[in-house]
């Protein structure tokens, strides 16, 4: 899914970079996933803490790679923070092989009022949640963006060419049930150039998502997601591009992500029960806590 599921990059680029091919079919444990990328930030935001949507994630490489694992993103609070309105979004991985992980973002309402929000998202990430500290209390981290980022001279976000193509309207039906979709066509690459020796390659990544949605289902908006992933390599010695090798596959991946389950009335696993409140919960909360104005006292006449 956008931004979110790995599939199986790494492995891809690991190959480009000289590592062996692996022998035989080998599932790989998910890496904790942040799922800020999931949020639809086309539409206003409807939704309210505690509504989640869970997916099946499943992809395969020619390598021989295998992704399997379960992937909830869910609105786990609310909170001003230095004066912006800002919600919890809390993402859980869950796999046979690495177990349940969770993570946690503070994200500003602000982003969806900018009209490059998927390229920019961190740029709306205000604080991270790991985990708890050892003494119960959880483990809160400012975000800061790299220090590589600082210095880059293209706009944050511009490195990747992203296209979408609207492809109609079509219905789908899904472990979660039956559901009216917009379907989109993404089409997202990247390449970079590198040196070896006397040698100069140029390597590729370019994914493929058709993704179907529906305002029915909260937060990500997205009913199922096929995925195609392919990196390619081409080299040619120094100064002589245009004899350059033909362009080979290095690995090509396949996979999907489908709505499984989806509602409201889920609890954080990460943020304590003081943390799962929205703003106007918290508002009203201070509110009854804020003493009694003391009456005036009486002039004597």
């Amino acid at each position: 899914m956008r931004r979110a599921v790995r599939l199986l990059a790494p492995a891809a680029l690991a190959l480009a970079l000289g590592a062996p091919t692996p022998p035989r079919a080998e599932t790989l444990t998910p890496d904790r996933i942040n799922g800020i990328g999931l949020i639809d930030f086309g539409l206003p935001p409807r939704f309210k803490v505690g509504d989640y949507a869970r997916y099946h994630m499943s992809a395969q490489s020619a390598m021989g790679v295998v992704d399997d694992y379960n992937l909830t993103v869910m609105i786990a609070g609310e909170e001003e923070w230095w004066g912006e309105r800002c919600f919890w979004i809390e993402t859980r991985t869950q796999s046979a092989a690495g177990g349940d992980q969770s993570i946690a973002s503070l994200m500003s309402y602000d982003v969806f009022a900018d009209s490059l929000a998927l390229p920019h998202m961190q740029l709306y990430v205000r604080k991270i949640v790991n985990g708890m500290k050892e003494d119960g209390s959880v483990d809160q981290v400012v975000y800061k963006r790299p220090a590589s980022t600082l210095k880059m001279r293209d706009p944050l976000g511009s490195q990747f060419k992203l296209q979408v193509d609207t492809l109609g309207a079509e219905t789908i039906t899904v472990a979660k049930g039956v559901f009216p979709c917009t379907k989109l066509h993404f089409l997202q690459g990247r390449g970079a150039t590198g040196a070896r020796g006397d040698s100069t390659d140029y390597t590729e990544l370019r994914e493929e998502r058709t993704t179907f949605m529906s305002p029915q289902v909260p937060i990500t908006h997205i009913v199922r997601e096929d995925i195609v992933q392919q990196i390619t390599r081409k080299a040619w010695k120094v100064g002589h591009s245009k004899d350059a090798t033909p362009t080979v596959t290095l690995d090509r991946t396949v996979g999907s992500a489908e709505l499984v389950e989806s509602g409201s009335g889920m609890a954080s696993r990460l943020l304590p029960e003081s943390m799962r409140k929205s703003i106007a919960e918290r508002a009203a909360e201070a509110a009854r806590k804020a003493p009694a104005p003391r009456p005036a006292k009486r002039k004597a006449g």
